[in-house]
């Protein structure tokens, strides 16, 4: 879930361990939909992995997967699997044999990559019948509590506004407008929902790169502020409250 560029992906590599921490976990419903695509389970390669997410549930039905990132760091959170072989590498040069994978995926991360060099990549290394799915969330779902809704969407969409990349609009978009130069399916609709406390939202928001940026600049969290301002209306801070994102997917088989 780590970009291509090496500008960018040192915003990742600074948040590598609370990625992997706080980032939510795919539904299992999505795998189980791509698995009845592809035309066998013997090697998936998770494109951009971040630390790892995507491919550990891959790696429970597949044979062999390659996840690769261009961010050392993300992959040294990883979780470790002898199914999994990691790589240190940029999307737009994906390591593996000419037809030799059953699924390319990307989650959270098609948004940075230079597509031109990307698509040649999956076209070459995916086997006749193989698949591409490209996924990722934007926002989560209001709580439905207009106060605490109006503190976050002022953190988010105005306090960090100059800090979004521009690339990040793209996701906001659900991808609807990167190419995508397959026949697309037409796939089901699929969310993830977690339950989390104040300080597992708090941990969540701290992996936005907007807030890397803020930090960067300023020398101070910006999350700390907004954790105070949303704590009278949470109550009780381990009080778990549901989450919800809707999935933005794109897949085709070749």
């Amino acid at each position: 879930m780590a970009p291509a560029d090496n500008q960018t992906s040192g915003l990742f590599s600074k948040q590598a361990e609370i990625y992997a921490r706080f980032r939510p976990r795919y539904p299992r419903e999505l795998y189980d939909y791509l698995l009845s695509l592809v035309p066998a389970r013997a090697l998936a390669f998770d494109v951009a992995t971040g630390n790892g997410q995507a491919a550990d549930t891959l790696a429970q039905d597949f044979a062999r997967v390659i996840a690769s990132d261009i961010s050392g760091d993300q992959i040294k959170n990883a979780k470790p699997n002898p199914k999994i072989e990691y790589r240190v590498e940029p999307a737009e040069t994906l390591g593996a044999k000419d037809k030799s994978v059953d699924l390319v995926t990307v989650a959270q991360a098609a948004h940075w990559f230079d597509f031109k060099k990307f698509y040649p990549e999956v076209k070459r290394v995916l086997k006749p019948g193989g698949v591409i799915a490209i996924f990722g969330y934007g926002f989560f779902e209001n709580f439905g509590i207009p106060s605490m809704d109006r503190v976050i969407e002022e953190f988010s969409m105005r306090e960090l506004a100059p800090y979004w990349k521009p690339q990040v609009l793209t996701l906001w978009h659900a991808y609807s407008d990167i190419p995508f130069p397959f026949q697309e399916l037409k796939a089901p609709r699929f969310s993830i929902q977690i339950e989390a406390n104040l300080d597992e939202l708090m941990g969540y928001f701290s992996t936005w790169s907007a807030v890397q940026l803020y930090k960067d600049q300023h020398g101070v969290d910006p999350t700390v502020r907004l954790r105070a301002q949303l704590v009278k209306e949470w109550g009780n801070s381990d009080a778990r409250r549901t989450l919800e994102w809707k999935l933005a997917l794109k897949v085709a088989r070749i």
